[in-house]
């Protein structure tokens, strides 16, 4: 009887990492990995750049009225973009090179893709941004926040194919 449970161990033991692997991630996982995250980094790099760009109007405008009513409240300048923007593509790199390394995709090699895909996606979001001065008109706010979508897309399309 104690011959049989070492056997059992055994096979339990050497077959356990083949089951514990499981299926290869599908292009769909990749894609919403890489989205989820983008998401994610762009609201905290944005916020951040929010802060700062608060901080930096709060200097320029010391002794106005605070709170609700202080032309510094919600105030959204070059560093809430670059949070944005710059959020967009890290986070769209994280999540694609996650899931990219469980496809079996090199380290190095799914990086570079990964950030490759993510700077192509966020692009015209950041161009349609630098080039406006003040507001965003329509088309191009759907452009600046639509950018972790792009950035998602661009890093799993690239890394979709990468097999080592």
């Amino acid at each position: 009887m104690r011959s049989f449970a070492n056997i059992i161990a055994v096979i339990a033991v050497t077959t356990t990492p083949a089951f514990a692997q499981g299926p290869t991630p599908s292009a769909a996982r990749l894609w919403t990995h890489a989205a989820g995250e983008a998401f994610r980094w762009a609201a905290d790099a944005g916020a951040v750049g929010m802060l700062m760009d608060e901080s930096a109007c709060g200097r320029r405008h010391r002794g106005e009225s605070v709170g609700l009513f202080s032309p510094c409240f919600m105030y959204a300048g070059a560093g809430a973009s670059i949070g944005w923007f710059g959020g967009a593509a890290i986070g769209a790199t994280y999540g694609a090179n996650g899931v990219a390394r469980e496809r079996g995709c090199g380290r190095d090699a799914s990086i570079l893709r990964s950030f490759g895909g993510a700077l192509l996606g966020v692009l015209p979001g950041a161009v349609a941004a630098l080039t406006s001065h003040g507001r965003y008109p329509p088309p191009r706010t759907f452009l600046v926040w639509t950018a972790p979508l792009a950035a998602a897309g661009g890093a799993a399309i690239a890394s979709s194919g990468c097999s080592g």
